[in-house]
C-alpha cells in the first residue's frame, strides 16, 4: 500500500514534490475506499485510488516518470545508466533526470509504503550532476531506511546501522548483534554509485528484509506510463471444459 512519494530536482520539479495517498484525518465520506494495514504497533491508512489532473505541461507525466525512475534505480541497485530500454528514457539515462537549471543540485527520492505488516520508508539523495552531464562522477549523498518508524540505517558522510526489533526476525543466519568489526566491514562496502540496501546491507545484515522491499518494488509498485502497456485479460466461459482467454491492451479494450 503506497502511502507517500516525494521527489526533488526531477525534470520540471526543481523544488520538492509530494504525492500523498494518506487520507485527511477528518475525511469521512470516502471511508469505503480507504485501506488499512498494520505496521508494527500502528495502523496505517491509504486511499485505494487517486486522480492526477491538470493542464498540458503541468508535470503529470513527470510525476509518473519520477516513480518509474526511482523504481528502476532501486531494482538495479545503483545510479549508473542501464542498457535496457524503457518508456521513460530518464529511468535508464540518469543525466536526463536533473532540472535543466544548469546547477549540480542533488536529486532526491523518498517513498513510504506498508506491506505484510511492515511500514517502510526509504529515501535516496544522489548527485547526478547538471542536466545532460553524461561523464559526471555520480555519487549517493544520503540513503536512509526506516522500518515501523525505527531507523535501520543512515548513510551520508558516515554509515550508521541499527538493529531495531522490527528487523531482528529478518537478520541473516547467525547474526545476533552488531559489532564494531561488522560496522567497519559495512562502511568499507560502500561504493559511490551503489545502493547500500541492495549490496552491503543485503549481504551483511538482512537478505530477507532487502528481498521483501525489492519484491514490493518489483511486483506491487507497478508504474504504467502509457495505456498500451497495460494488458487486460478476460476469461470467456465456453461450452468446453477449458476457458478461453482473450487479451487486449487498455487502448484496444476501450
Amino acid at each position: 500500500m503506497l502511502l507517500e512519494f516525494r521527489t526533488r530536482n526531477y525534470k520540471s520539479f526543481a523544488s520538492e514534490l509530494c504525492f500523498s495517498m494518506t487520507p485527511a484525518s477528518k475525511q469521512k465520506a470516502l471511508a469505503y475506499s480507504i485501506l488499512s494495514m498494520r505496521g508494527g504497533s500502528k495502523t496505517y491508512k491509504g486511499l485505494c485510488s487517486a486522480v492526477i489532473y491538470g493542464p498540458n505541461a503541468s508535470g503529470k507525466t513527470n510525476l509518473i516518470g519520477a516513480m518509474e525512475t526511482f523504481r528502476a534505480i532501486v531494482l538495479r541497485g545503483n545510479i549508473r545508466n542501464a542498457d535496457v530500454t524503457s518508456v521513460s528514457t530518464a529511468a535508464c539515462s540518469l543525466e536526463l533526470v536533473p532540472n535543466c537549471n544548469g546547477k549540480a543540485e542533488p536529486t532526491e527520492f523518498l517513498i513510504r509504503f506498508a506491506d505484510n505488516g511492515i511500514m517502510t520508508e526509504y529515501s535516496v539523495k544522489a548527485d547526478l550532476g547538471p542536466f545532460m552531464s553524461k561523464n559526471y562522477h555520480r555519487k549517493i549523498l544520503e540513503e536512509r531506511l526506516v522500518v515501523n518508524e525505527k531507523l535501520v540505517f543512515l548513510r551520508n558522510d558516515t554509515l550508521t546501522v541499527e538493529l531495531p526489533a522490527a528487523v531482528r526476525t529478518h537478520l541473516n543466519r547467525g547474526l545476533k548483534r552488531k559489532t564494531p568489526e561488522m560496522q567497519e566491514i559495512a562502511a568499507g562496502s560502500l561504493e559511490d554509485t551503489e545502493l547500500f540496501l541492495c549490496n552491503g546491507y543485503k549481504s551483511i545484515f538482512s537478505k530477507a528484509l532487502t528481498g521483501k522491499i525489492l519484491s514490493w518494488f518489483s511486483n506491487k509498485f507497478v508504474v504504467i506510463s502509457h495505456a498500451e502497456e497495460l494488458r487486460m485479460a478476460r476469461r470467456l466461459a465456453g461450452l468446453k471444459a477449458h476457458a478461453v482467454c482473450t487479451e487486449k491492451t487498455l487502448t484496444e479494450a476501450a
